[in-house]
């Protein structure tokens, strides 16, 4: 995770191609999630990259609770 992370950045703007299908990056980070109950955020949940058609991918971290 820590590696992608430091390299999530590069990835916006690029074209990946699975299937004949093509995905551009768009925006990519490290995801907070906030409860909606208390309100208390939870930093770092996982990596989360979005694509320019509104798909996305996210990788969570193991043991966040979900």
């Amino acid at each position: 995770m820590t590696f992608i992370e430091s390299q999530m950045q590069a990835f916006v703007g690029q074209k990946f191609t699975a299937n004949e299908k093509s995905f551009i990056v768009k925006y990519a980070d490290n995801f907070a999630y906030t409860d909606p109950v208390d309100g208390s955020v939870s930093q770092k949940q996982g990596i989360r990259i979005l694509f320019e058609d509104g798909s996305r991918t996210v990788f969570r971290l193991s043991g966040t609770g979900s």
